[in-house]
C-alpha cells in the first residue's frame, strides 16, 4: 500500500494541536468562568454601592498538567463577601456584623450570589467548553496551519 499523500503535514498538524490542547480547553473554560461571572454580577449579587459587584475576579492556570479556574469576589474584602453569600444569621460569626446592614436588592439578589449561576450553568459547561474546541480544532484543520 503506498504511503499516505501529506502524512507528514497531517502528523506535524496533530502534533501541535495536540500540544496545545491544555491551552485551548484553559482558554474555553476561562471563558465559560467569565460567563458565570457576568451572570452573577447582572443579575444575583446584591448592589449596594457596586463594590462586591465590581470585585468579581476569574483567574486561570496550567500548572503541573492540571487546570485551575477561579471565580471570586471580595479581594481584600473577602470576608464580607463570604458573610453576603452565606447569607447572615444569627450564627453568622463576629467578623460578618458589618455585613448585616446590606439590604438584598434589586429583586432575586442576594445569598448564593455566585454559587447559584455556577449551578445553572454546570450542567452544560463541559458540552460548551468541548464545542468551543471542537470550533478551534476545526478552524485549525481548515486552515492547514500547525
Amino acid at each position: 500500500m503506498p504511503p499516505l499523500k501529506g502524512a507528514d503535514k497531517i502528523q506535524r498538524r496533530l502534533q501541535a494541536l495536540a500540544k496545545n490542547m491544555p491551552k485551548e480547553i484553559l482558554q474555553a473554560a476561562t471563558i465559560e468562568a467569565e460567563l458565570v461571572k457576568t451572570d452573577s454580577q447582572k443579575n444575583y449579587v446584591p448592589v449596594d454601592l457596586g463594590t462586591l459587584r465590581g470585585s468579581a475576579t476569574v483567574t486561570s492556570k496550567i500548572e503541573g498538567g492540571v487546570i485551575s479556574i477561579s471565580i471570586a469576589y471580595g479581594g481584600a474584602a473577602a470576608p464580607y463577601a463570604l458573610a453576603i453569600h452565606e447569607h447572615l444569621s444569627s450564627h453568622s460569626p463576629p467578623s460578618w456584623k458589618k455585613a448585616q446592614s446590606v439590604t438584598f436588592h434589586p429583586s432575586g439578589r442576594g445569598p448564593k450570589y455566585l454559587e447559584r449561576p455556577l449551578f445553572a450553568a454546570k450542567p452544560k459547561m463541559a458540552e460548551k467548553i468541548a464545542e468551543r474546541i471542537e470550533k478551534k480544532v476545526k478552524k485549525i484543520v481548515e486552515s492547514g496551519a500547525p
